[in-house]
């Protein structure tokens, strides 16, 4: 199943897409941080986003695209947040709005909206 998601396009962006959450929020104590405030600030209760697509497929993917579409609005203001920061870099500034852009894009929202129905289907 792995070999067959490697081939599709939309998939493959979706999951380097999720991974990129995944190391930013895991070897980061500063983002993790940031990424509460933003929770908090919306009453939001975070969720673990781990890694998509493993070995432990259904377990870890269905756990992973909940964490997500639950932080959603906090990941958007953590990176709405992050671009404007006047205290960061250009070139960080970038990366956060480039994460915003993919995030807020249509694209991500349907595969996200796709992907967590199949394994809403799948787990019953």
């Amino acid at each position: 199943m792995s070999d067959t998601l490697k081939e599709v396009y939309g998939t493959n962006h979706f999951q380097s897409f999720i991974e990129k959450l995944y190391v930013l929020y895991h070897q980061s104590p500063k983002n993790r941080n940031e990424l509460s405030i933003c929770a908090t600030s919306l009453e939001q209760k975070l969720l673990n986003i781990g890694k998509i697509f493993t070995i432990r497929l259904v377990a870890s993917s269905e756990k992973t695209l909940k964490a997500v579409f639950n932080n959603y609005t906090s990941l958007y203001n953590h990176f709405f947040n992050a671009s404007n920061d006047s205290q960061r870099e250009s070139k960080e500034k970038a990366k956060y709005n480039g994460l915003k852009n993919i995030l807020i894009s249509v694209e991500f929202v349907n595969n996200l909206g796709t992907h967590l129905v199949k394994y809403l289907i799948f787990v019953s």
